[in-house]
């Protein structure tokens, strides 16, 4: 009755041991006790049992286990992490909640509280989201086992868990997605706030993202955009000089369709018709496959800079005072001329006594002279097809096609000539021009430059405010000049400067009177040069000051060499000072020094000085004044043939008047020359100063001046420049000595 499976129980009860369990029979569970029953004697004489119908029961616990082994497996079968949880305390959890909170099985997470897997600053949030049975998903921080973080999302609600009211709470890591999102927004952000216009279409050419870079460029908000084709909004255009014809894809739909990501400029045309200059990036968007999706276009206002870019090729090819081409861009013209293979002529424009100007009224009257300079080669070539650059300094240059370069220069030598206005002073600025006339046989802009600055020095040479043409010849003399700079900057440490001495005459007795000091360069391979060979070369190199001291040393010590008997047989002993040496502080220090060393007396030595160094006054009085106090004496040389003025002679008292050689040699035929002679001779008579006429060379002459008073003359009737031995001997026996008696008696027969 009881089935098979009562079998095993009702003979442990037999045995004496009560028991219980479930048997199934005709397909139902009864749940069956039994205990044994015994006699007198304590012996298991029978048993008592009892039967009970839990078929009902049997079915619900089973069904009941099967859904609970089901959760159980979906449970662990999930990507998040479950936990069950009464009153905040972990009462079962999957195993990804244990890995996800760094434990090895959801047992460990049993009896936990809740809050401890969560950062304490989200304790509130977690609190509040249990408090209120809340079942929207929301986000929190929570914490490993080993004090890590992670974003988490988690969603719970209210369950039966193993018969009991839990709250189930799913959790899914979201670091990555918050990261990205992140990511997201933070270049969205970026991208809503750079100046760059930033612009995204899709494959159809429809802009689905607009910046504010984007509304500020092209003055359209987003909203007016979004959704419609670019092409519709924005218009670019190539600019004149930039992206050459067949880069023009770099537009942003040509770009979307060539599939290819450029850089460029372009030009937008805004719709009142500004343009603005725009660099333009374009990459195309690809999808996760990598398959075109769109084209995002990066664009930058470049006005600026470009304009800033222009002006400075600007400045780098142009003169700030006076915006002509410079040197560079000069060149740059030449080049383009000489590859063009058509005639044309090169100008090198010096302009004379520039320095004066600066140096006198400033370098503001300088500048605005060489300001209204360039104004005038721009004027008059204007229909010369010519370009004027302003080279440096005071030097300018031309290239024309002209075919007559002379006749155009000549025709702005006139131009440079006329008088300009200054404000303090009315100059005439003047130039001096060299012109290479057939500027298509060069290969090279700096042999053409070369040859016209030697063509202008060779004007300056020929007396400035002229033009030279170049010719081969000016080869040879820039060679020869070049050369004599080299070996004039060593001549005098050499020993090659020497002085030689020209005999100055008494004009009454025909005795010695005194000697002038003239330089003398022996040059090793040119042989003995006069000054004018290279004292305007010293002047310009600065050289000139040096020489002059040089010379004076010099002169004193042979003076000296030549005993007492001889210096004090002399009256004076005269060397040549150059306008600048004059007006150096030290000069007459210097002199008087070097007379001293020498056993000169003081007023054996005379200075002689051109009247260009007396125009500045002021400085003048101080050297004379020096030269009077160190018991010098001074001589103006070449009188009369320079800036002679009477009221210098007033101002600046010196001890005597070199009658200019031009004067003397017309003595002989012109009744004027006579006259002037007279005039200066008695005008130094008057204010007790020596005569000296220079250039004496026939007994005429001599005569003329002996008439009319002059005390001194020197010249080649007497004697040539002599070195220093020989003019010593001249002191003893003069060769002019036997005729001086014919000469003279020729004069009173006359």
């Amino acid at each position: 009755v009881l089935g098979d499976e009562a079998a095993a129980p009702i003979h442990r009860v037999l045995a004496g041991v009560p028991q219980s369990w479930d048997a199934t029979l005709c397909n139902a569970v009864f749940a069956s006790q039994a205990r044994p029953v015994r006699g007198a004697d304590g012996s298991v004489t029978g048993l008592v049992g009892v039967a009970v119908d839990v078929t009902e029961q049997a079915e619900a616990r089973s069904a009941l286990a099967t859904s609970e082994s089901r959760h159980r497996a979906l449970s662990e079968a999930t990507f998040e992490g479950i936990i069950y949880s009464i009153d905040g305390v972990v009462v079962d959890g999957n195993q990804q909640a244990a890995l996800l909170f760094g434990f090895e099985t959801g047992a460990d997470l049993i009896g936990r509280s809740a809050p401890s897997f969560v950062a304490e600053e989200w304790h509130d949030t977690v609190a509040q989201a249990m408090a209120t049975d809340r079942t929207e998903p929301y986000e929190t921080v929570c914490i490993r086992a080993d004090g890590s973080r992670f974003w988490a999302e988690v969603q719970g609600r209210r369950a039966e868990h193993e018969g009991r009211a839990v709250r189930v709470s799913a959790i899914r890591d979201v670091t990555a997605r918050k990261a990205a999102d992140e990511k997201r927004r933070f270049q969205a952000d970026v991208l809503a706030h750079v100046s760059d216009a930033v612009v995204a279409l899709d494959l159809d050419g429809r802009i689905t993202y607009w910046n504010q870079g984007a509304e500020e460029l092209h003055g359209r908000r987003a909203d007016e955009v979004l959704g419609r084709s670019l092409s519709d909004i924005v218009r670019y255009a190539l600019p004149d000089d930039g992206i050459p014809a067949e880069d023009a894809d770099l537009m942003p739909e040509a770009a979307l369709r060539s599939e290819a990501a450029r850089n460029g400029e372009l030009v937008y045309v805004a719709p009142d018709g500004r343009e603005r200059f725009v660099s333009v990036s374009t990459s195309v968007l690809t999808d996760e496959a990598g398959a075109p999706r769109g084209l995002l276009a990066v664009s930058r206002d470049v006005t600026a800079r470009r304009r800033m870019s222009a002006r400075l090729r600007h400045q780098a090819t142009h003169d700030a005072l006076t915006e002509l081409p410079n040197r560079t861009l000069f060149r740059d013209r030449i080049e383009r001329a000489i590859a063009a293979g058509a005639p044309f002529a090169v100008m090198f424009i010096d302009l004379d006594r520039f320095k004066v100007v600066n140096d006198s009224l400033g370098h503001e009257a300088g500048d605005r002279l060489l300001r209204e300079v360039a104004a005038r080669p721009r004027a008059t070539l204007a229909a010369a097809d010519a370009v004027v650059a302003r080279l440096g300094g005071d030097e300018f240059g031309v290239v024309t096609a002209t075919t007559d370069a002379p006749a155009l220069a000549q025709t702005l030598l006139d131009a440079l000539a006329r008088p300009l206005d200054l404000g303090a002073r009315t100059v005439a600025p003047g130039a001096s021009i060299g012109v290479v006339a057939d500027g298509q046989d060069y290969d090279a802009p700096s042999e053409l430059l070369r040859d016209a600055d030697t063509a202008m020095y060779a004007a300056k040479r020929a007396g400035r405010g002229q033009l030279a043409v170049f010719a081969p010849a000016m080869h040879r003399e820039a060679a020869l000049r070049f050369g004599l700079e080299h070996d004039l900057r060593f001549a005098a440490a050499r020993g090659q400067i020497v002085p030689y001495f020209q005999a100055i005459v008494d004009l009454q007795t025909g005795g010695v009177a005194g000697f002038e000091a003239l330089a003398r360069w022996h040059h090793p391979d040119l042989g003995l040069l006069a000054p004018s060979q290279f004292i305007p070369l010293a002047e310009e190199l600065g050289l000139v000051a040096d020489i002059d001291r040089w010379v004076l040393d010099l002169t004193c010590e042979a003076v000296a060499n030549w005993g007492g008997e001889a210096v004090y047989a002399l009256s004076y002993v005269s060397v040549n000072c150059s306008d600048r040496t004059f007006l150096a502080p030290d000069l007459v220090a210097h002199a008087r020094a070097a007379a001293d060393a020498a056993g000169l007396p003081p007023d054996r030595l005379v200075l002689e000085l051109t009247e260009r160094a007396l125009v500045n006054v002021d400085a003048a009085r101080e050297v004379v004044d020096a030269a009077h106090h160190y018991g010098l004496r001074l001589a103006i040389d070449d009188f009369g043939a320079g800036y002679s003025s009477l009221g210098l002679l007033h101002a600046l008292p010196v001890d005597a008047l070199k009658i200019d050689r031009s004067f003397v040699s017309e003595l002989d035929a012109s009744p004027a020359a006579r006259a002037l002679v007279r005039a200066v001779v008695g005008l130094s008579n008057d204010l007790g100063m020596t005569s000296v006429a220079e250039g004496v060379e026939t007994p005429g002459q001599l005569r003329a001046l002996r008439a009319a008073g002059a005390t001194h003359g020197q010249g080649f009737l007497f004697t040539e420049p002599l070195p220093t031995d020989a003019a010593r001997a001249l002191l003893a026996s003069p060769p002019w000595a036997e005729d001086w008696a014919g000469w003279v008696a020729e004069a009173a027969v006359e």
